[in-house]
């Protein structure tokens, strides 16, 4: 049999061990709550630190962003630009051409001293005195418009550029407009076709040009002509249209028009 003294010792060893297991597990428990919260703090601190990074990333990403949007802006100005200049320098030539292809005029010599008197105004001295008051009808009916339609195949568009790009008046249309029938489209102001008038009169009466151009010159002054003619006196449509816009002055250089009716503006007939 255990005596009681062994009773008592024995009860004393479980005591202490239980004590052991107690304090075990209390530094056991503290030691996991320490790394409870240290493995917290650093999941805590990690995600900061990649919210941070992901944030400086996309600032990044917005600000490279406004970079390339800024780049294609300038680039897209950049090409518009070097579009005008090449019209431009285009016009230039072409108007260094056909200076080079005109004869030089000599003028005529100063009449001798004692001459007789010129004679009166001949019959076409007349005829050139009305002309020059239609012109001046024509001129002051176009500097009353806002602006013009021109349709007219490319190659003619660049003999009025041409011509009219000397005069004071003149200012290049900065859009060209291409039509399905080969033709194209151009909103001309109404200085600039002042500046195309000035030009095709002068064209179309100077004999030591080709007989070609002068007939180019004489086709699209008498087109102008006809469009500016059906403006009243006071500037504005002999016919008003129904709407709210103002109708717009068009000038149709095309003569297979008045022979198919494509169109509703037809070119009168010459």
């Amino acid at each position: 049999m255990i005596r009681k003294n062994d009773a008592a010792e024995i009860r004393a060893q479980i005591n202490s061990i239980r004590d052991i297991l107690a304090t075990a597990v209390k530094d056991v428990g503290a030691t996991l709550s320490r790394d409870i919260s240290e493995i917290a703090q650093d999941t805590e601190r990690q995600r900061r630190e990649l919210a941070d990074l992901i944030g400086t990333a996309i600032d990044g990403l917005q600000h490279d962003n406004r970079e390339l949007r800024d780049a294609l802006r300038s680039v897209q100005s950049d090409i518009s630009a070097a579009r005008r200049e090449l019209q431009q320098v285009r016009t230039e030539i072409e108007t260094v051409r056909l200076e080079a292809a005109q004869p030089q005029t000599t003028p005529d010599p100063p009449a001798a001293s004692g001459s007789p008197p010129e004679p009166s105004a001949t019959r076409s001295e007349q005829q050139q005195g009305g002309d020059e008051e239609e012109f001046n009808t024509l001129l002051d009916l176009a500097a009353g418009i806002a602006y013009a339609k021109i349709s007219c195949h490319r190659d003619t568009w660049d003999f009025l550029v041409a011509e009219a790009a000397r005069g004071e008046h003149f200012r290049l249309p900065a859009i060209v407009n291409p039509d399905d029938d080969y033709l194209i489209d151009v909103d001309i102001s109404g200085r600039t076709l002042i500046a195309m008038l000035e030009a095709l009169q002068r064209t179309q009466g100077n004999r030591q040009l080709g007989a070609g151009t002068r007939h180019i010159a004489s086709k699209a002054y008498r087109r102008i002509k006809h469009a500016l003619q059906q403006l009243a006196p006071d500037g504005t449509p002999a016919t008003q249209p129904t709407g709210d816009r103002a109708p717009v002055t068009r000038i149709v250089i095309d003569d297979r028009i008045a022979v198919t009716g494509t169109m509703d503006s037809r070119p009168a007939t010459d």
